[in-house]
């Protein structure tokens, strides 16, 4: 009978060591996707502050733009063919002050696009993906 306790007793016992070192892999498990997650986290609002900068940038360069259209229209009676027809030698007269290369580019290093309308005109990026519509980096900006 001894031998059944003494047997029982062991069984108790590593049924113990089991639980404790499933409560330890568990624990661990947590922490690491927890540590992960945040990780994550920490990149998609970097992702998102980096979004926001270079739109923020992009719709700066779109409100200069407009206005450098507008005085290019005044001056000359009609609107200039792309945005490229902006830069070059009388690019001062558009702008009052030197116009710089990275104007004319969106974040993604293409040429903002000009539209005319029936109403005036419209300056624009498509964004990231470079086609209508999207979100996020893909989101176009447009001045009207």
């Amino acid at each position: 009978m001894s031998g059944s306790v003494r047997t029982l007793e062991q069984s108790s016992q590593r049924k113990f060591v089991l639980f404790i070192v499933v409560t330890l892999v568990l624990l661990v498990a947590s922490v690491v996707s927890a540590t992960l997650l945040f990780r994550e986290f920490e990149l998609d609002s970097r992702e998102q502050s980096a979004i926001e900068q270079a739109q923020y940038e992009d719709e700066k360069k779109i409100a200069r733009l407009l206005k450098a259209v507008d005085a290019y229209r005044t001056k000359r009676g009609e609107l200039p063919a792309s945005i490229d027809a902006l830069r070059g030698a009388d690019a001062n007269e558009w702008f009052g002050i030197e116009a710089y290369d990275g104007l004319f580019v969106d974040s993604w290093g293409r040429t903002f696009r000009l539209e005319p309308r029936d109403s005036g005109f419209r300056v624009f990026s498509l964004g990231r993906d470079d086609a209508v519509g999207g979100e996020g980096l893909d989101r176009d900006l447009t001045s009207r």
